[in-house]
């Protein structure tokens, strides 16, 4: 996770969820294959997420996938 001030935070080893199954912490995806999971976060309050940051092989790899957070609408 990166908030605004392009902090960074790595996915909690020590929280779970009750969203979903945990997503593993090693996986092996075969070309054309997905995988489903939920991890966990540790954001201090006042931070704002505005990008999520994937790397492969543990954060050993330069292939990084990266999305941008766009806020919640309110009504």
């Amino acid at each position: 996770m990166i908030d605004q001030d392009d902090q960074r935070f790595s996915a909690s080893l020590f929280e779970t969820t009750t969203a979903g199954p945990e997503f593993p912490g090693s996986v092996t995806i075969r070309p054309g294959s997905s995988a489903r999971g939920y991890l966990t976060f540790e954001v201090p309050d006042g931070s704002r997420v505005v990008a999520v940051q994937f790397s492969m092989d543990s954060g050993f790899s330069d292939d990084v996938g990266e999305w941008t957070v766009r806020p919640a609408l309110r009504s």
